[in-house]
């Protein structure tokens, strides 16, 4: 069975179907042990998945400057709409 059938009848993405594995030698074996032939663009896909890995960094935090804690603001108090109606009457 080709992949682009079996993605579409199965409504799978490349991505979630090989969830869990990291390197194309894997998915190789993995698309092996199916009836579901590898899709001929399976190397692209991991040279991209392995760039996005790379563009992903995790952000540096300066050791000379503190995180500064979150303070919320704190929460307007409402009165309720009935009583605002009864104080422009009076």
């Amino acid at each position: 069975m080709e992949w682009e059938y079996f993605s579409k009848r199965r409504r799978i993405s490349l991505e979630k179907f090989l969830a869990g594995i990291t390197t194309l030698e894997e998915a190789e074996k993995f698309f092996a042990g199916r009836p579901v032939n590898a899709p001929a663009n399976l190397a692209e896909f991991f040279a991209k998945r392995k760039k996005a890995e790379v563009k992903v960094a995790t952000p540096v935090v300066s050791a000379d400057k503190p995180v500064p804690a979150f303070k919320p603001k704190p929460k307007k108090k409402k009165t309720p709409k009935y009583e605002q109606k009864q104080s422009k009457s009076k």
